[in-house]
């Protein structure tokens, strides 16, 4: 139950953060509308500009609107920039709150329980059914963890 809780937590809240990251760095309706229209504006000044000299009035019109518009798309892509970088640091406080939500959810849970109920009884001459499966339990907390003292000084030696 709770691995599977965990599983999906992770799933919904590494959508929501795909999707929120994804909002911030795509690029917005009017800035689309700007480079849109940045590029008509230089169509239509090279087009000018390709007529010649009699058309010079317009051409440096355009030109100028040209610039502004580029102006106005620099100043997008920065606002666009500081939405991403705030996006990211927010993510990442988002990402520590998440850490700490779970690690205190599951302090006081044990992630391993070792229980010596299921192990065979070889070796052990204890009638006592609970200190058998104490002994037992420990000795497999042992060889598991802590190996040394078990498989001697070739594993030792090995390293």
């Amino acid at each position: 139950g709770d691995i599977l809780l965990l599983l999906i937590f992770g799933f919904v809240y590494e959508l929501a953060v795909r999707v929120y990251q994804h909002k911030n760095e795509r690029r917005t309706a009017h800035e689309r509308r700007v480079g849109t229209q940045l590029a008509t504006l230089r169509y239509e000044a090279a087009r000018k500009r390709a007529i010649g000299p009699s058309a010079f009035v317009e051409t440096a019109k355009l030109e100028r609107a040209v610039l502004a518009t580029e102006k106005e798309s620099e100043k997008l892509a920065q606002s666009r920039e500081t939405r991403k970088a705030r996006a990211a640091k927010l993510v990442k406080r988002c990402n520590q709150a998440c850490n700490l939500l779970v690690m205190a959810t599951y302090w006081g849970i044990a992630m391993v329980a070792v229980d010596g109920s299921r192990l065979s009884d070889a070796g052990f001459e204890s009638f006592d059914i609970v200190d058998s499966y104490n002994n037992r339990a420990s000795s497999l907390w042992k060889g598991l963890f802590f190996p040394l003292s078990y498989n001697g000084l070739n594993y030792k030696i090995a390293q």
